[in-house]
């Protein structure tokens, strides 16, 4: 898998976007399950090809 400036732009995201949930859930904030599905999606990525494929749909980060 390459490490393309987008591919990078695309796990950037990925990670602010775990932060911000990790901060909800320790305010004690509701945290919305779509929002958790691709981060959690991505641990179970073994063999990507893509960023889609670890991802899914990039619009979701």
């Amino acid at each position: 898998m390459s490490s393309s400036p987008p591919d990078r732009i695309i796990a950037f995201a990925a990670l602010v976007q775990a932060a911000q949930l990790v901060d909800d859930i320790a305010q004690g904030r509701p945290v919305d399950s779509h929002d958790l599905r691709p981060l959690l999606a991505s641990i179970f990525a073994t063999d990507p090809t893509d960023m889609q494929s670890i991802y899914g749909d990039i619009t979701d980060l």
